[in-house]
């Protein structure tokens, strides 16, 4: 091995080298002739054997005389050097055979001759041949030749030509050991400079001696010692120039050996991934594994095609896991600069960017363009001149306009010009200027002319210097919302069935009346108008046949006023009228033309008839009455009923003096309010009596003012000014709470009666009723629920008869009873009793209150109790002033009866002592106080 270290082993090995490939050549070209040449007779002889076997054999595998057949396979093997015949017919099948085993496949036919076939080491040669007679295939013949003396030859010929040349390179060793040992003399002296440069003596000479090759080899040595040295000097600070780059460029260096693995980087690299740098040595395993699964594929398929040569370099952009934990993002680049001879890389060298806020950014981009792109909001970007930059998809949607179309255009390519919108525009533009933002409604036009409504914003966006650069318009179309605002202010402010002014529009109507009136100095009149026995009419032929009614009666009002005044309908058949500029007298020629017109006969075509009807109006004349709207139109409502109570068919003017006598008598709604903060409300109990037994069946709760300076105030009086407010649902849950807090102290007495209670519409039908409800029974268990009574009038289910009707199963279902109360006195009709869910109905006092004297309300008393009797609803009388009473209602079959002749409504710390002095006989016989139906409510 150390001969073939040195050069003069080398040069001695290349030389036997050489000689013994020529003499290998020789032998084998020797042999090739010899190997042709027996090649050529062998393949003579087969194609001379075919022909031959083929004339034999035709004769009788034509006649299927297989036995001939292999008698004479039999006769031929052997001779001519056959070593196996075989014959098989035209379909294929084997039919003789002579020198190849029966159950052994026959062997494959070589394609060409070659002495290295598979067979006995290359010593035979498979012929296949086929048996024809007159051009018809009669079958084929398969047979072997033996090539041993083929193969025997040729092998004879390597081993002579093997000690020749063995012979001759021995020989020539020897010459050419004395000639290397002579020319390597002074390679010795090289190699020992050489040597010596290696290990860092970069100032070692070599004495060269002559102009030979070696000579010029030794000066060339130390002028390349020369040159390295510089080199070395110049890569220093090329190093140096290096760094100082990396550091400004913030940029991490790294080093890869393919050879070992290994990586090699700069303290930047490893401050980037968190580690030390000197402590920190990864390799190409460590450092793939380290790179987040996502980016793993990608980093490496980049580093694959570039070490292949596909790319010009290495570049890549993942994420790689810090040292605390979190992700990192960086951009590699790098080249290979080394290569094996094979030119596979075996040295990469690159940078590392930190790009962590390059990659925020462009997240942060993404996401603002994906705003753009699929916002629902006309988008559009101009410059400062306002010249359109670049619009989203939405902006075409709206107007039509495609982005090719725009762009480059000025940005009031929309524009509506002229009118109020031209105004708009100009506050638009001082509001950018001042404020830098602007936003409201403005008319654009589309790309097919068509006008619509936007909602617009616009921003100006300013540069470094304060300067403006661009404007951001942001537009939604609104024009569907503006024509639903339209079509919900017409039905706001305008009564569907006649199409007169409603109560909304009645409103601002009014309140420019009054205004134009504190100008002018002229009254104005508001005229309540209520028609007297429409009822009758809707009951009679329908309410399609009244709404028909109500449309003639609005046509018939507005062609008798003027145009300056107003008619409306505020509900039902009542309408108003606003008449402006009245002069003393005016009033009464106007109104009584109306009530005249009004009392014509209606035509009912479908029914050959006509009806009749007369009105009620009520009036009040402003600045007479300094009240302001809504009390102007309460004032004309009050009128109107005292028009009703003295006979109908007429107008009555409202009387302020009295009015303010009146409501002097009335606190207002906060002073209710205060009531309830300042403990002032209270409940009072009146019993309800088993009229046929006598025994309390339950108490009704009923509000009362303990007045301070008033006394005990009726709810009459003060109910009505908190009707329809928050407030007035705020008293309902303060009441039901009392109430099923009185059952719980009762309950604890062993009190088991039940407590009904007044519910107002607005609170029965709130959302969070029942769970109110609920809640309460949560905080007092032992109450048992049927004990509470709630009391509804029957208007409650005038608007949404469906959804009152659903609230009161939920309660129901809790276990809470429903009464109708005042039964008779509203819209009572066979509809209500079918569909809610109510347990009582209780009569009104006032049909009872008089059903001894007159017949038509004894005549509703018996109906009603028929009824609760048909619909298996209990029936409550109200308004039991005496003992004839009493014992009327008992005739009558009224289960339960309450009133003045019972007891009157007591506190609550007052009914355990009644209840135990209670005896039917004990009734109060005395008359009843006057108002005693106020204060039974």
């Amino acid at each position: 091995m150390h001969l073939v270290k040195t050069v003069r082993g080398r040069l001695l090995l290349a030389a036997l080298l050489v000689e013994a490939v020529m003499l290998a050549l020789l032998i084998g070209n020797s042999v090739r002739l010899l190997y042709d040449s027996l090649s050529d007779q062998a393949k003579r002889h087969a194609e001379q054997m075919s022909p031959i076997l083929n004339a034999a054999l035709m004769a009788p595998l034509a006649q299927r005389d297989y036995a001939t057949v292999r008698a004479i396979l039999d006769e031929s093997r052997g001779k001519n050097g056959i070593l196996y015949l075989a014959v098989s017919d035209s379909r294929g099948v084997t039919v003789a055979r002579s020198g190849w085993p029966a159950g052994q496949p026959l062997p494959e036919p070589d394609a060409s001759f070659t002495l290295d076939d598979k067979d006995e080491g290359g010593s035979r040669y498979d012929v296949d041949t086929p048996i024809t007679l007159y051009g018809q295939k009669l079958g084929s013949l398969r047979f072997g030749l033996d090539l041993s003396h083929i193969v025997a030859a040729r092998e004879s010929l390597i081993s002579q030509g093997v000690l020749i040349a063995l012979g001759e390179i021995m020989l020539s060793a020897g010459l050419l050991t004395f000639l290397g040992l002579y020319l390597t003399r002074q390679l010795s002296e090289l190699t020992r400079a050489s040597e010596a440069v290696a290990r860092g003596q970069l100032a070692s000479r070599l004495v060269a001696e002559g102009d030979d090759e070696i000579g010029r080899l030794g000066r060339a040595f130390n002028a390349m010692s020369r040159a390295i040295r510089d080199r070395l000097d110049a890569l220093h600070a090329s190093e140096q120039r290096l760094n100082l780059a990396l550091d400004g460029g913030e940029l991490g260096l790294w080093d890869t050996d393919f050879r070992t693995g290994k990586i090699t980087i700069n303290p930047r690299c490893a401050a980037m991934l968190g580690e030390t740098h000197g402590q920190f040595h990864p390799d190409v395993k460590d450092w793939e594994a380290r790179v987040h699964p996502e980016d793993r594929h990608h980093m490496r398929y980049a580093a694959v095609e570039h070490l292949k040569g596909h790319t010009a370099m290495f570049e890549s952009e993942f994420r790689i896991r810090h040292h605390d934990g979190h992700w990192v993002w960086l951009l590699s680049r790098g080249k290979v600069v080394e290569r094996n001879s094979q030119s596979r890389a075996v040295r990469l060298i690159g940078t590392l960017l930190d790009i962590n806020e390059r990659k925020s950014t462009e997240a942060r981009l993404r996401l603002l363009a994906s705003v753009f792109r699929y916002a629902q909001e006309g988008i559009m970007i101009t410059d400062a001149d306002g010249r359109i930059l670049e619009v989203n998809r939405a902006y075409h949607d709206i107007t039509g306009y495609s982005r090719a179309a725009v762009v480059g255009q000025p940005s009031d390519l929309l524009h509506e010009e002229g009118g109020a919108d031209e105004a708009i525009r100009q506050t638009m533009r001082h509001a950018l200027h001042s404020h830098g933002h602007w936003s409201g409604e403005i008319v654009n036009r589309r790309a097919n002319g068509e006008l619509f409504h936007e909602h617009l914003s616009l921003t100006s966006v300013h540069d470094a210097g304060g300067q403006i650069v661009n404007y951001i318009g942001i537009f939604t179309d609104i024009s569907q919302i503006k024509a639903q605002q339209e079509k919900l202010e017409r039905l706001a402010r305008y009564d569907m069935l006649t199409g007169l002014p409603n109560r909304t529009l009645l409103a601002d109507r009014l309140s420019t009346a009054i205004a134009l009136t504190r100008r002018t100095g002229e009254r104005t009149g508001v005229a309540l108008i209520d028609l007297d026995g429409f009822k009758t009419i809707n009951d009679t032929y329908g309410h399609e046949t009244g709404d028909l009614v109500l449309k003639e009666v609005a046509q018939r009002l507005t062609r008798h006023i003027r145009d300056t005044d107003t008619a409306a309908r505020l509900g039902g058949d009542e309408f108003v009228l606003v008449l402006t500029g009245l002069r003393p007298g005016d009033e009464a020629q106007v109104l009584d033309k109306i009530l005249a017109v009004l009392a014509e006969p209606y035509p009912l075509e479908a029914f050959g008839s006509v009806a009749h009807l007369s009105a009620s109006i009520g009036l009040t004349l402003y600045p007479d009455d300094t009240a302001d709207a809504d009390a102007l139109l309460r004032h004309a409502d009050q009128a109107m009923y005292s028009a009703k109570q003295q006979g109908r068919n007429r107008w009555h003017a409202f009387d302020p003096d009295i009015d303010r006598h009146v409501r002097a008598r009335f606190e207002s709604r906060d002073r209710v309010s205060e009531a309830l903060q300042n403990r002032e409300l209270v409940l009072y109990y009146q019993p309800k009596v088993d009229l046929a037994l006598g025994k309390v069946t339950g108490m009704e709760a009923l509000l009362r003012w303990q007045h301070p300076e008033r006394g005990l105030v009726t709810p009459g009086e003060f109910l009505p000014l908190i009707e329809g407010s928050e407030f007035e649902v705020e008293l309902s849950r303060w009441v039901i709470r009392n109430v099923v807090e009185q059952l719980h102290c009762w309950n604890q007495q062993g009190l088991t009666f039940h407590i009904s209670a007044n519910v107002p519409g607005q609170h029965l039908q709130s959302p969070d009723f029942v769970q109110q409800l609920e809640n309460l029974f949560k905080l007092y268990p032992d109450v048992p629920r049927e004990r509470l009574e709630l009391e509804i009038l029957e208007t409650v289910a005038l608007g949404d008869m469906e959804g009152v009707s659903r609230q009161m199963d939920d309660c129901r279902t809790l276990g809470v009873r429903f009464a109708l109360d005042d039964f008779g006195t509203g819209y009572a009709s066979l509809e209500y009793l079918r569909r809610l869910p109510v347990d009582v109905i209780k009569i009104d006092q006032t049909f009872v209150r008089d059903m001894l004297d007159d017949v038509n309300d004894l005549a509703i008393v018996e109906g009603i109790i028929a009824l609760s009797r048909a619909f298996r609803r209990q029936v409550v009388a109200e308004g039991v002033e005496s003992q004839a009473h009493y014992l009327r209602l008992q005739e009558l079959g009224c289960a339960v009866g309450q009133g003045y002749t019972i007891a009157r409504p007591m506190p609550a710390a007052q009914v355990p002592t009644w209840l135990a002095n209670w005896q039917p006989q004990t009734l109060n016989t005395q008359p009843a106080p006057s108002g005693v139906a106020e204060l039974n409510t």
